[in-house]
């Protein structure tokens, strides 16, 4: 019996919500993690980071404005500073499910950056820290090397991701 995989909608909505996911994880880091506080203050005080799947979404939008971190959904044609695009659902599938790295991904060429190199290290830092709460340490082994230590227990980060406004 062949096992059934999911179709580009599918696809689509699970990097939808992986993305959701992924912004309220950087907004609750803000407040608990160290790291996540000082990536994201050494980017400055007002950016915008565009997170977005090609040629139809779905897209994020994240940053800073008045020092506040903030966290959205946003249409594909949204204006950011950085730009971080995959360039095919299947590509931002693995990702946003373990099943790749942020760094093998871009070794092959799955997705593009557009913007200032130095923010966009300090955003893929974010990234990896978050990803290191959100997954679980035997498959964070698998995507990252090293994997960051984890400054808050993972349930309060899951239970504050999931909650917190």
């Amino acid at each position: 019996m062949s096992e059934k995989k999911p179709g580009k909608a599918g696809k689509r909505a699970l990097a939808g919500i992986v993305m959701g996911l992924l912004g309220k994880g950087i907004r609750y880091g803000y407040k608990c993690d160290d790291r996540i506080r000082a990536n994201l203050d050494g980017i400055g005080d007002e950016f915008t980071i565009k997170l977005m799947v090609n040629p139809v979404g779905p897209a994020m939008l994240f940053g800073k404005k008045d020092g506040v971190v903030f966290s959205h959904k946003c249409e594909i044609d949204a204006v950011a500073d950085i730009t971080l695009a995959f360039k095919g659902i299947d590509g931002a599938f693995k990702m946003f499910t373990g099943q790749m790295g942020l760094s093998a991904g871009y070794a092959q060429h799955r997705f593009t950056v557009k913007g200032d190199l130095y923010k966009v290290l300090s955003i893929v830092r974010i990234m990896n820290i978050v990803e290191a709460y959100l997954f679980p340490k035997m498959l964070a082994k698998t995507l990252m090397n090293p994997v960051p230590k984890r400054q808050v227990n993972m349930l309060r980060f899951y239970g504050g991701t999931l909650f917190s406004k």
